[in-house]
């Protein structure tokens, strides 16, 4: 598998509702988007991808040797379908601990949060026509350690 990023197909997503008035509203949308640029153009977020891909192939090949000992074949690793699913799943639990940390919230309410949050949901890229899944706490949670400071 080389370490580059798979494309990813576009998904149906919902428009923020139009809401006047609340400052703190605005404010918390402009901020979201704002880290949401700083994301792509730092190349932060492909970087997270590809690295989370590049360690799925190495564990998808290190079992797959385990099971393969003693035969001729040989490893060719992750398919599209596998990479793309493991981009898209680093990338919205990358954006998910990173709405944590800004809102500074427990994994409970910040997944509540989530889910009542259109806002949030499109800055999570969680935010599916008609579809809502909330990440498992090993994906969205486990991207604590990565954010800590030392």
């Amino acid at each position: 598998m080389n370490e580059k990023l798979v494309p990813l197909q576009l998904k149906f997503r919902q428009e923020l509702p139009n809401i006047k008035g609340n400052v703190d509203y605005e404010n918390f949308r402009e901020q979201l988007e704002r880290i949401s640029e700083i994301l792509e153009i730092t190349g932060i977020e492909e970087e997270y991808m590809v690295y989370a891909t590049a360690k799925a192939d190495a564990l998808a090949k290190k079992e797959w040797e385990e099971k393969n000992k003693g035969t001729k074949n040989k490893w060719k690793g992750l398919g599209i379908k596998a990479c793309q699913r493991i981009q898209q799943g680093a990338r919205q639990a990358l954006r998910c601990a990173i709405a944590r940390k800004h809102l500074q919230e427990a994994f409970r309410e910040f997944t509540a949060h989530l889910a009542d949050s259109p806002v949030l949901q499109k800055f999570c890229e969680l935010d599916e026509w008609g579809v809502f899944v909330c990440r498992a706490r090993v994906n969205s949670n486990g991207m604590n350690h990565k954010f800590r400071r030392k």
